[in-house]
């Protein structure tokens, strides 16, 4: 690669930063597909529009009536009165999330909700409150200079405006602090929210602001919500301003020019720039720990069981006793993708398998496990399912128990021939349903009690004590098998977390944070008696009592170690604890900085929601009128599959003078692009139209007038053979037609697929054809098939430790068949596990035949050239290459605004080939070289990046050394 090109492709990278950059911003952003089946309606509220499939028309009206009851509460913070917005409810899906993005503007609320009980409020409600107020900072670029850089733009300019200045961590966090200001729950409210931070500083072991910014391969951080939760409820509780963050996005959109604005608005308004608030804020919340933390004592005596220790962050989750005093957890880190594995009293590790890490706690019936983990469907990326596994211990065979489900966290009945699992319907609510445990068939089914969301459900003497969010928080309620159907509430609903319930000896155990730490405790529902037995220094995690021992994940620094305590049945509750009487649960702690939020909120909201009416109209929504939906435009023409490919072989192919002219329709199904470019001396046009709505997803590209087209003939002269190329004044067209099915078959821990796919070629550059005399214009037909199977790639890795993938390809020319042959090839690569821990090792093998019988020239190649190589021809090509790589942690490397440096990657590679064109002739190709690359942070902007070069020395004696340019970018 040229010195030229090399340069231009680093400020091409740099120019897509600058475009793309920003998680909540997304340059036509897919989120993925809903099934082909789906029939759409939609809402009209005066400032939403609600698109939903049918079927969920009740859970539609209630979140259209949400966003427009909370819309004022929301957006005065942020000093915002946004356009009407549309929002797509995605209820197929197992996440529990939403999102909101420009270009095309949108918000995506996914329905299903946690079942984890992380969240303690009602969870559409929850998604309303933060995703609206991502609405609200986001529409601040659309204003100002951004609104007639709209008009030159798109909507594109609001991503823009948002990488640049947004920074993630000022986002997420505002919109924390809005869910927490604004109820009685909320993140803000969870010590699981903060308890890395927590632990981190009460043990003395703190980092510098880019670290906790950026993170690291090595060592946990916590995400931006947290770290802009921490600095935003200072700035506020600093400022005593509630309008701090619109403010802030004000000043950003009318000092646009500054480039130092994001510290100088920060300053003017909070009195310190984020770095400084960031310490302040640490300060602030070590203060508050550190004395609640001093009396907290005395601290429960912990047994921690020994294993393989790691320099890497690892957590083992849900232990469970599995006889001989050996424990079964669930490990993962940044080591290691989730498996499933076995400690020993001796202190030996023993991996049972690889597992999924959206999975259930463990559940223990006889020799039997139980879990539900989520497993995508084989097309449709936003269908998944919550599906019912059970692993035998004693022949280590696994079973699928349902199909097509949405069960959540098992539990066994005291024989174990029952299981409850708690089911989300698509279409809302939730049921309690019992299944049998050898073959899952459903036995019955319960709605929840108070038409709330159940969370987990454990069988006790005769009845069934469930978990349940409310409009009021989260409650305990029992039912009896005598009377199913019948729910008692035992502990009032309450904004406080309940989880991991668990029984033993005619007892509940749960983990919960109802004295400001996650904590186990035990209690006995006919007594109301509720004691702490795990009184732990940071958090305790998924409780298991077997006899007088709870087992139990206990937090550390950077780990979650599997632990056990002794339950002293004597041992008196201490003045203060948390108790339950008469049904309602009480507790002396309070979230002192979640609760001045709260009262700095109400000086501006006086009274509560109103309970009013919302005006709604109803109607279909039409896929196919909706097919396109132009959101962004430029006066240059770029191509953004080429850009983020890096795929382009000349410079205008991705990016030159013009304009350029972009559509994705509002469900992300169909995606437009029309073009213009002008580069030397052509005017050339550009269109493709991508549709990913139907089992095959169709995808059509043409270029026009790129080039002048070309005649091509063959001249034969007894032995010498001539190629005459004729230019012609008529344009080069170029036409790609590509069908494939990405068939997906993850699941257990193993991301598998099947991709058969078929790509029609055309371009009017034409052959001249004895047998027709005439020129034909050029066709192409490629088919090809892969199979991939592999594990996911550790935090601390580059490769997979394990995985495969094969593919078989083959081209057949079509109109200029006599002068092109065909071609078939087989690909196939390997990862193995390297020598170090994070090391890995690639193996690849390519074989390729092309078939030129009575042809006079090759199609061609389906297999790369060994790197730094020339395309060569032959009748039978095979390859084989070796990669080793080697992650270099460089404990996150600052180097000030221009980069923080995360690691080095270094893989050193050897090719090797053999091209033969006949039996007699044949050449040797190989090279041997080192690809380098650091993962960073370039200019403070957030979007992660890697970057590098790559050498290769080749023995070809015309292009000895190769130097090439290497990147790619995280933008979401």
């Amino acid at each position: 690669m040229s010195v030229r090109k090399s340069i231009y492709n680093l400020l091409l990278c740099a120019a897509v930063l600058m475009m793309g950059a920003g998680n909540l911003s997304g340059q036509f952003y897919l989120t993925g597909e809903n099934p082909a089946r789906a029939k759409w309606n939609q809402i009209k509220t005066p400032n939403y529009k609600v698109i939903y499939p049918q079927g969920i028309d009740s859970l539609a009206y209630r979140y259209a009536t949400l966003l427009e009851l909370e819309r004022d509460r929301v957006m005065a913070g942020v000093m915002s009165d946004p356009k009407p917005v549309p929002v797509v409810l995605q209820p197929y899906t197992t996440v529990s999330n939403g999102m909101v993005v420009w270009a095309p503007k949108r918000a995506e609320f996914y329905t299903l909700p946690p079942a984890t009980a992380d969240y303690y409020q009602n969870w559409e409600r929850q998604l309303v409150l933060h995703e609206s107020r991502h609405i609200g900072q986001m529409d601040h670029f659309t204003k100002g200079v951004f609104k007639p850089l709209g008009w030159i733009l798109g909507e594109q300019i609001t991503g823009l405006g948002v990488g640049l200045y947004g920074a993630k961590w000022l986002l997420e966090g505002d919109a924390v602090v809005a869910e927490t200001e604004l109820t009685d729950g909320g993140r803000g409210r969870s010590a699981s929210f903060l308890e890395y931070y927590r632990a981190s500083f009460l043990s003395g072991q703190y980092r510098n602001w880019t670290r906790w910014r950026y993170g690291s391969n090595k060592y946990y951080t916590p995400n931006a919500y947290a770290m802009g939760y921490v600095i935003n409820s200072t700035a506020r509780l600093k400022s005593d301003n509630y309008l701090y963050t619109g403010q802030l996005m004000d000043t950003y959109v009318k000092r646009f020019y500054n480039p130092n604005i994001t510290n100088a608005a920060s300053k003017k308004i909070a009195g310190a720039i984020p770095q400084a608030l960031f310490k302040e804020g640490v300060e602030m919340f070590e203060g508050i720990w550190r004395e609640d933390y001093q009396k907290r004592g005395p601290f429960t005596e912990v047994t921690q069981l020994g294993h393989k220790k790691s320099p890497f962050y690892y957590e083992y989750n849900s232990p469970v006793v599995v006889g001989n005093d050996s424990i079964v957890c669930i490990r993962k880190g940044y080591d290691s993708p989730t498996k499933l594995v076995m400690l020993t009293p001796d202190g030996r590790e023993k991996v049972l398998r690889a597992f999924s890490s959206t999975t259930s706690n463990l559940e223990k019936a006889g020799s039997r496990l139980y879990w539900t983990e989520s497993v995508l469907d084989d097309r449709w990326e936003k269908e998944a399912y919550n599906v019912l596994y059970c692993y035998d211990l004693e022949n280590g065979k696994v079973r699928r128990l349902s199909v097509k489900s949405s069960f959540n966290n098992p539990r066994a009945s005291a024989t174990g021939d029952s299981l409850s699992v708690v089911e989300y319907p698509v279409g809302g609510g939730s049921n309690l349903v019992i299944l049998e445990a050898e073959s899952g068939q459903r036995l019955a089914s319960y709605r929840a009690p108070q038409d709330g969301q159940l969370t987990e459900c454990v069988w006790l003497g005769g009845r069934l004590y469930a978990l349940v969010v409310t409009e009021n928080g989260l409650g305990m309620y029992s039912m009896s098998l005598a009377e199913p159907g019948k729910w008692e509430n035992v502990i009032e609903d309450q904004p406080k977390a309940i989880r991991a319930l668990a029984q033993a000896g005619g007892k509940l155990y749960f983990e919960s944070d109802i004295d400001g730490v996650n904590n186990i405790y035990e209690f006995e529902p006919q007594t109301e008696k509720l004691r702490r037995v795990v009184n732990s220094h940071f958090g305790s995690h998924s409780p298991y009592v077997d006899g007088n021992r709870v087992y139990y994940s206990n937090l550390q620094t950077n780990s979650k170690e599997p632990s056990y305590s002794i339950i002293d049945p004597q041992a008196p509750s201490n003045e203060g604890d948390p108790y339950v009487e008469g049904g309602k649960l009480y507790t002396n702690y309070n979230f002192v900085v979640a609760d001045r939020l709260s009262e700095q909120a109400r000086k501006y909201f006086t009274a509560e929601v109103p309970a009013a009416s919302v005006p709604m109209v109803e109607k279909r929504y039409r896929k196919g009128a909706h097919l396109f939906r132009f959101h962004s435009w430029a006066p240059v023409y770029y191509n953004v599959d080429r850009i983020m490919a890096m795929s382009f072989e000349n410079f205008h192919d991705a990016l030159s003078l013009g304009a350029t002219l972009y559509s994705q329709n509002t469900l992300g199904t169909a995606v437009t692009m029309l073009g213009y470019s002008y580069n030397n001396g052509f005017h050339a046009g550009h269109a493709s139209f991508e549709y990913l709505g139907w089992l095959p997803v169709i995808k059509v590209t043409a270029d026009y007038n790129t080039a002048n087209r070309v005649l091509n003939k063959i001249e034969v002269h007894d032995e010498s053979i001539r190629q005459l190329v004729t230019a012609t004044d008529t344009p080069l067209l170029k036409i790609s037609a590509q069908a494939y099915v990405p068939v997906n078959l993850s699941s257990k821990g193993w991301q598998r697929g099947l991709v058969p796919q078929v790509n029609w070629q055309f371009e009017n550059n034409a052959f001249y054809q004895k047998g027709r005399n005439s020129y034909v214009n050029m066709q192409k037909l490629v088919l090809a098939m892969r199979y991939y199977q592999m594990r996911p790639v550790a935090t601390a890795a580059i490769y997979p430790k394990w995985g495969f993938s094969a593919t078989l390809s083959g081209a057949i020319n079509l109109d200029a068949g006599e002068n092109f042959g065909s071609a078939a090839s087989f690909y196939s690569y390997f990862y193995l596990p390297g020598f170090a821990r994070n090391h890995g090792l690639r193996l690849s093998a390519a074989w390729q035949e092309q078939f030129v019988e009575g042809k006079w020239m090759y199609s061609g190649n389906l297999v790369e050239m060994p790197r730094g190589h020339n395309a060569k021809y032959g009748k039978t090509f095979s390859k084989v290459t070796a990669d080793y790589a080697i992650p270099i942690n460089l404990r996150g490397l600052n180097l000030g605004f221009l980069a923080y440096v995360k690691r080095l990657q270094l893989i050193p590679f050897a090719d090797y080939a053999q091209v033969k064109v006949s039996p007699e002739i044949s050449s040797n190709l190989y090279s041997y070289g080192a690809d380098v690359l650091v993962d960073a942070i370039f200019f403070r902007i957030g979007v992660p990046v890697s970057v590098g070069v790559r050498y290769a020395r080749t023995n070809d004696s015309k292009s000895l050394n190769h130097f090439g340019f290497l990147g790619s970018i995280s933008l979401f």
